[in-house]
């Protein structure tokens, strides 16, 4: 993580939801012993995660409750902003070097990157079904899929296996496409079981670039995934809102308009 001293809001919730993605549960005690903070902030941090991002706590323990609100396919999410998305698609792929070892994610403008990689000379691991498929036949790119459980609306290999495969990899770089963005909190999902398999995507990259079309910072979603801080580079088309872009840009992090 890219941080120093004591931990953000965002990035000690961040801590909290890792922790669940890696054991299930776990007890409160814990959790304020690995980050060093006191039971008030403790109890704000998993009060907020509860009422937003769908944990449960108590007794002392705190555990994941998943919840699966309607899903737009794969196939439909294809069609929205489809010009933007290609375009970004472009810019993204001009970022990847004959050579390097990257992870493309789930999502429809992954995929679009995806399609501008067909004659380079790479390492591609993923969990989305259509990406793996696109690359199959591709035989200059030594192709490797990560396992789990299939999430159908998505195409994307999501769950326990999943994570537990991510937390072996390390990647030059990690291609992440996302549910929304919000300018202040960071990436955000409205699916858990997916959420905690994106967090060990990022987790595993080396640079973390973000995929987005601006109506991703108009939508809103109840589950965090990860903060501004560690994405390295954000490739995003043309209408997303200037004056968003030039908060990104104090947050460190690099902004392509494609």
């Amino acid at each position: 993580m890219k941080h120093s001293g004591k931990l953000s809001t965002a990035e000690r919730r961040y801590k909290i939801l890792s922790m669940l993605s890696e054991r299930g549960s776990i007890r409160v005690e814990e959790i304020g012993n690995s980050l060093g903070v006191g039971q008030d902030e403790l109890h704000e941090d998993l009060t907020a995660l509860k009422d937003q991002h769908f944990i449960e706590y108590e007794g002392g323990r705190v555990w994941v409750v998943s919840k699966h609100p309607g899903d737009v396919t794969f196939a439909d999410r294809m069609l929205a902003h489809a010009e933007e998305k290609q375009a970004i698609g472009r810019a993204a792929a001009e970022l990847i070097e004959d050579g390097d070892t990257i992870f493309l994610a789930s999502g429809s403008t992954v995929y679009e990157v995806a399609k501008c990689l067909l004659e380079r000379q790479i390492r591609v691991i993923s969990n989305s079904l259509p990406v793996l498929s696109l690359l199959s036949n591709c035989e200059h790119i030594e192709l490797i899929s990560v396992g789990g459980a299939l999430r159908r609306s998505e195409m994307s290999f999501i769950g326990q296996l999943a994570t537990m495969a991510l937390q072996h990899l390390e990647v030059d770089k990690a291609v992440v496409g996302v549910y929304a963005l919000d300018p202040e909190q960071g990436i955000m999902h409205n699916f858990i079981p997916e959420t905690m398999t994106d967090r060990s995507i990022i987790d595993s990259g080396n640079q973390i670039i973000v995929v987005a079309d601006h109506s991703k910072f108009q939508r809103q979603a109840p589950t965090f995934v990860a903060p501004f801080g560690m994405i390295d580079l954000l490739v995003t088309d043309r209408q997303t809102d200037p004056a968003i872009i030039d908060r990104l840009l104090a947050a460190g992090v690099r902004v392509i308009a494609a």
